[in-house]
């Protein structure tokens, strides 16, 4: 009787004890609560306008994905209206909203043009490559920062507005309007192979030209903001051959999974089907391709300029890192600080294979693998919380890709011509002609 009775006290003891926990957490939740009607109310006594429920739940969920990022420093991760996300997933794929042009800053001078998106409005307006535009709406570049350049360019507008350009020393203008446009992914020019964006369909406009080329490459990453990270793998297989380790996915709580080079070319924009266990790292790496190798003499990589030497030495080119020994053929890759997120893999789990020189500016430094994740029919999350890291295991995250030469365009430069140089571009042609 003495035991039962025990037994029936410890069990009146364990089912106080749920009673409590359910009464302090009951208590800590209309707690929280109470923070919120307090607020509201205090700025309704403010006049300011009550929010509907789809707000607050919106911004609630954003405060918790705003605290998470802070704490992980890969990126900015989102709450999306279904407009929003259909947005991103445009922009995801090439589709973009602006005047369909790729420009290169002339400080102090003007806008040239390097290349104008077909079916875009520039395209419409009858704007050519090697077109500078020295003025919009009247506000004139003469003499004018990068910074206040941009920030004319990008001026929000409702109607058109006038360019002003100098075309081949003749001065004229036309009339543009932002528009949608579809980004190219790959553009062959002036000795170099542009890979705009990894969009639908990049790897294969890659490998046409790739074909279409069969001499050293130069490949220009210049402001290219990454795009679709099968697309990458894709084409890093032109380079590794398949089934060849592309990079890795690192999730918060330090593990990570592989990803391979692949013919597979189709979007991949929702949260990716990670395996239950990790693969040994040192398996996966056996399976890394022979590096490409070439002889190259670490003195032939300094630059020289065939205009003028003086103009390279005032855009403060240097060799930072010596270039791979073990290069087989000359394949370049330009690089700025708008190469972002996949662009960085791609150079650098190319790089890490000893296949590349790299030129140019230290990247962007995002390194976050971006995915949508429905939460209802109406709210999407774009989620910034899986790091990428490139063959090698190393994260370029908020440091960038730092080029083996590199060359700053901060400035623009002209031969006796009067026409604008490409100082970055001039470099990889010398170097690339030096082997």
């Amino acid at each position: 009787e003495a035991v039962l009775e025990d037994i029936v006290q410890e069990d009146n003891l364990n089912s106080k004890i749920v009673e409590l926990k359910e009464l302090e957490n009951n208590t800590t939740e209309a707690h929280s609560l109470k923070h919120i009607s307090d607020t509201l109310s205090f700025l309704s006594m403010l006049g300011l306008q009550p929010l509907d429920n789809q707000t607050l739940q919106r911004a609630a969920i954003q405060g918790m994905l705003s605290s998470i990022d802070q704490e992980l420093g890969l990126g900015e991760s989102l709450v999306l209206s279904k407009a929003e996300n259909h947005d991103y997933i445009s922009d995801l794929l090439g589709i973009r909203q602006g005047y369909g042009m790729s420009i290169r800053i002339l400080e102090g001078k003007g806008l040239f043009v390097e290349s104008v998106f077909p079916g875009g409005e520039a395209f419409r307006a009858g704007i050519q490559p090697d077109d500078i535009v020295i003025a919009i709406n009247n506000h004139s570049f003469t003499r004018l920062s990068s910074q206040d350049m941009l920030h004319i360019l990008n001026e929000p507008i409702t109607n058109d507005v006038r360019f002003d350009i100098e075309r081949k020393g003749e001065h004229k203008h036309v009339r543009v309007k932002k528009g949608k446009f579809r980004v190219d992914n790959v553009s062959v020019a002036n000795q170099s192979i542009r890979i705009h964006y990894f969009g639908q369909g990049a790897a294969q406009e890659l490998e046409e030209a790739l074909n279409s080329n069969n001499d050293s490459i130069i490949l220009d990453l210049r402001d290219n903001s990454g795009g679709l990270l099968t697309e990458v793998s894709a084409a890093l297989g032109l380079f590794l051959g398949e089934q060849k380790i592309a990079g890795y996915r690192k999730l918060p709580n330090g593990t990570v999974y592989p990803f391979f080079t692949t013919e597979e070319k189709s979007p991949s924009i929702f949260l990716p089907n990670l395996p239950q266990q990790v693969n040994s790292v040192s398996q996966m790496e056996s399976k890394l391709s022979t590096p490409l190798t070439m002889q190259s003499d670490a003195n032939a990589m300094l630059p020289k300029d065939p205009m003028n030497q003086k103009e390279i030495l005032d855009e403060e080119i240097f060799v930072i890192a010596t270039p791979s020994q073990n290069i087989q053929k000359n394949v370049i890759c330009l690089i700025n600080k708008g190469t972002s997120g996949v662009g960085e893999l791609f150079v650098s789990t190319l790089r890490n294979h000893g296949g590349v020189v790299v030129i140019g500016e230290t990247s962007a430094g995002f390194a976050a693998d971006e995915h949508i994740h429905p939460i209802s029919e109406e709210l999407y999350l774009k989620m910034a919380y899986i790091e990428l890291l490139d063959s090698n295991q190393k994260s370029w995250n908020a440091m960038g890709i730092k080029p083996d030469v590199m060359v700053h365009s901060t400035k623009s430069l002209s031969n006796s011509f009067g026409h604008s140089i490409d100082i970055q571009l001039s470099t990889a042609i010398q170097i690339q002609n030096s082997e």
